[in-house]
């Protein structure tokens, strides 16, 4: 019958909205667990970018004290080169005077024994090698410290570059999954929504079934009343029947 019809309808429906339910549910999940992860992945990244922050600085710190170290090396070693070559310069010219006093005494004293002379220009030898020999070993310092210098400017303008595009990137990846959080947001959202819209249809479902089954119920009741009550109700109809005819005859005048 129709009430039986409606009923199927309506039970379809609410399998249907069942199975969007937990659909919405599953959706709902994912969305909140995706979100929680990425949340998690922009917290990691983030403290990461700050670790690196504090080793750059660190870094930078060490480098500076470095550069300062080096710089003020050259600084001390280029002044005590300077003095140093001004003692061995007025050496020089002591020892020139020395040689020239030398080969006068020698001269005056020809008839004499004496010991042999030094080798000409032999003192001016010896400044000579001790003159090479400090200063360039000076140079030599002064050199290495320029040196170690300019590795240490490269070194840090590359550790910078790469803390630069690490953070560079770091910012981008963080962005992307803000973005992504914005999507899974708005799908959660979305999902809620209709979450809450099909639970509503299906307690409506539920409750014309309910209506219906009652209806049902009570067509049963009266069925079941008037099979029941047939017999005695078509016996009480013959006995009104009977009983009419009677009073048909009477006033006819065919019963007397």
């Amino acid at each position: 019958n129709e009430n039986e019809r409606i009923t199927e309808t309506y039970q379809r429906d609410k399998s249907d909205l069942e199975t969007k339910i937990e659909g919405y549910k599953g959706e709902i999940k994912d969305a909140t667990n995706g979100l929680e992860a990425l949340s998690k992945e922009i917290t990691e990244m983030t403290t990461e970018m700050k670790h690196k922050g504090e080793d750059r600085e660190a870094e930078n710190r060490d480098f500076q004290s470095v550069l300062k170290d080096q710089r003020e090396m050259q600084t001390l070693l280029q002044k005590a080169l300077a003095v140093l070559k001004r003692v061995y310069l007025a050496k020089e010219g002591l020892n020139v005077q020395l040689v020239r006093v030398n080969s006068f005494v020698q001269v005056r004293n020809a008839r004499s024994v004496q010991p042999p002379p030094a080798p000409e220009g032999f003192s001016t030898y010896g400044a000579s090698r001790a003159k090479g020999g400090v200063l360039g070993m000076i140079e030599q310092i002064i050199n290495d410290a320029k040196t170690l210098e300019t590795e240490s400017l490269r070194d840090e303008q590359s550790s910078q570059e790469d803390y630069e595009n690490f953070v560079k990137d770091t910012n981008a990846s963080i962005k992307a999954k803000q973005q992504q959080m914005v999507n899974q947001g708005a799908v959660k959202s979305n999902a809620e929504q209709a979450l809450i819209s099909s639970e509503e249809d299906d307690r409506a479902k539920a409750a014309e079934l309910e209506t219906l089954a009652s209806t049902a119920s009570a067509i049963n009741m009266d069925c079941d009343f008037l099979v029941r009550n047939f017999d005695a109700r078509m016996e009480a109809r013959d006995q009104e029947v009977e009983g009419l005819q009677e009073a048909k005859a009477v006033l006819s005048g065919d019963r007397k």
